[in-house]
């Protein structure tokens, strides 16, 4: 059911709850909607099934998807397990308010995800930083073939 057409021409397995209670469509509804896309496209199926459109609804309005480190074919990590959640968290309050602030939270889960293990102090890395830290990509090497 999650392909199911809704009557305002939408997909019903992105309509934020907010949405389903009547109460509109806000910037955090979108957010909600990238949220279910992103958790689709980690864990090859909807966070939110059932076998009718009221199931559905009731998903959305009920249930608490499985989180991604199970439901993912490779799982996922506790950021992006935690990061995902905030997305597709039933209240909009607790979601980032819109695309900005979604795009902030998603910056924090890539540094976090970038960081050395733990078990690396940062005096071990004082030394190394120069290699370690990302360079800007210089300019484009020449093609050399048929030289």
């Amino acid at each position: 059911m999650s392909v199911e057409s809704v009557g305002f021409g939408g997909r019903l397995s992105g309509v934020a709850p907010e949405t389903l209670r009547g109460k509109g469509v806000e910037p955090a509804s979108d957010v909600y909607a990238f949220g279910v896309l992103v958790y689709q496209l980690l864990t090859g199926h909807d966070p939110f099934a059932g076998t009718s459109a009221a199931d559905v609804v009731v998903a959305h309005l009920m249930e608490t998807p499985e989180p991604l480190s199970f439901a993912a074919p490779r799982g996922a990590g506790p950021d992006v397990d935690a990061f995902v959640q905030s997305l597709i968290e039933r209240e909009p309050e607790r979601r980032p308010r819109d695309a900005s602030e979604l795009l902030e939270a998603l910056r924090r889960v890539w540094r976090a995800s970038t960081r050395p293990p733990s078990w690396v102090s940062d005096d071990r890395l004082d030394g190394h930083r120069g290699r370690l830290d990302p360079q800007p990509p210089g300019p484009p090497s020449p093609c050399r073939w048929g030289a």
